[in-house]
């Protein structure tokens, strides 16, 4: 869970940064599904990032 406080009316556009917030928390939450899949042997482990 993340929260984005952000004013009504803010000087910057702050769009691109709550995207890439978001993007970043996607992969997280994608990579950690693929890991349990891994350890549950829902899916195979030969992928680096899930040893």
């Amino acid at each position: 869970m993340w929260l984005v406080l952000r004013p009504d009316e803010p000087e910057q556009d702050t769009t691109p940064l709550v995207d890439k917030a978001v993007d970043r928390d996607l992969g997280r939450a994608a990579l950690i599904r693929r890991r349990l899949d891994a350890d549950s042997g829902r899916a195979g482990v030969s992928d680096p990032e899930l040893r």
